[in-house]
């Protein structure tokens, strides 16, 4: 199903680009390449020419009721996140009446198993080990001086 959803959301994308491109009033907001693995993504949006007083508003509806959180924006063109759960989550960009002028875009989050967090965490040890015996060796042998 996932083969299916990137060319279809790929394509989706093209078409929103190129119908909106001659209309600066529509913001189109970018959701991460992939399923968040760690709980913290960014999120995009094209350049908002004069756009003040921007929201990116946070739900687990894609009809944004209830709105989670809100976060305001000053004039930069993304946003990174970060500390979510498991579970999908839905944004979009509001204008300061509360009126949606972007696409809303989902990201999914869906964390390590435990078991993969233990092997990366072992992994991890077993190189820190590598490296403790050979900087002990290292210093532990002088290097001869050259004899011409």
């Amino acid at each position: 199903m996932k083969l299916i959803q990137v060319p279809f959301f790929a394509i989706s994308l093209l078409i929103i680009d190129n119908c909106i491109a001659y209309n600066d009033n529509i913001i189109v907001l970018s959701p991460p390449q992939q399923t968040s693995k760690e709980g913290f993504f960014s999120l995009r949006w094209n350049n908002m020419n004069s756009k003040d007083n921007l929201s990116l508003q946070l739900s687990l509806d894609k009809h944004f009721s209830p709105i989670l959180k809100s976060y305001k924006l000053s004039s930069q063109n993304q946003i990174a996140l970060s500390g979510f759960n498991e579970g999908r989550y839905y944004f979009r960009l509001t204008d300061g009446f509360e009126h949606q002028i972007s696409n809303s875009v989902t990201v999914d989050v869906k964390h390590r198993t435990l078991s993969s967090a233990i092997n990366l965490f072992l992994l991890g040890a077993i190189l820190f080990l590598i490296l403790l015996f050979a900087l002990y060796f290292s210093g532990r042998y002088k290097q001869q001086p050259k004899l011409r």
